[in-house]
């Protein structure tokens, strides 16, 4: 048994870890109504948090380990979904909005998380900092989908957001983007992995140069053309 006080501190760095709050003052406050509301649960490597179809009971908070999602459409296909890792979020929309589980969330590691049911959600929301949580991880998920469901591969995903963050400054663009690695996986719904693979193939082209907590682009105008050819 984890005692509460570790407890609160893994909830902490989750928090930290996800698009929730980077403000330290607030970031421990909701870690401590979060960690009174949600109960620690650990479930081994292979065990489901949920399947697709059940009531949604409650949201859960990865703490460590990491959980396959995947969706089963019309016609019997399986759809990957980003998969969630510490600082991710399971099922919290369809617990805001009452509907059942909408993809299967399997443990690809063995996993901690704080499982919080609808009722402590509901007890929970009524504190400032956790509102703030709940709702930029709600607004994450939105552009995740919208990210899904682009054509663009994980290459041009990257290529787009990086341009998206384009800065003019006097009329020259400035070069250098602080944003990590994890970062961009985040924003564009995909693995640290995929995006370092794809970061460092771009490298290899003379594109990008990337940096600790930066990216670097020589030229944003050959970076534009390189998404442009892919389209």
């Amino acid at each position: 048994m984890i005692p509460d006080a570790d407890f609160r501190g893994l909830v902490e760095e989750a928090l930290d870890k996800g698009p929730g709050l980077h403000d330290e003052e607030e970031r421990r406050a909701a870690a401590a109504v979060l960690s009174r509301r949600a109960r620690l649960v650990e479930l081994r490597q292979g065990r489901a948090f949920f399947y697709q179809g059940e009531k949604a009971d409650a949201a859960w908070l990865v703490l460590d380990g990491r959980a396959r999602a995947a969706q089963f459409a019309r016609g019997g296909r399986r759809i990957e979904l980003p998969p969630r890792e510490r600082g991710g979020w399971l099922g919290l929309p369809e617990l805001v909005l009452g509907l059942p589980y909408l993809f299967d969330a399997l443990c690809e590691t063995d996993c901690l998380a704080a499982a919080l049911p609808r009722r402590d959600f509901i007890l929970a929301s009524s504190d400032a900092a956790f509102r703030a949580v709940s709702s930029r991880e709600l607004a994450r998920e939105v552009a995740v989908l919208h990210g899904l469901v682009e054509d663009e591969g994980p290459e041009g995903r990257i290529i787009s957001f990086l341009l998206s963050r384009r800065r003019d400054i006097g009329g020259a663009s400035a070069a250098a983007i602080s944003v990590t690695q994890e970062g961009i996986a985040r924003a564009i719904g995909a693995t640290r992995e995929t995006v370092n693979k794809k970061l460092a193939a771009l490298e290899a082209q003379g594109l990008v140069r990337t940096l600790r907590g930066r990216v670097e682009v020589p030229d944003w105008g050959s970076l534009a053309a390189k998404r442009d050819e892919s389209e």
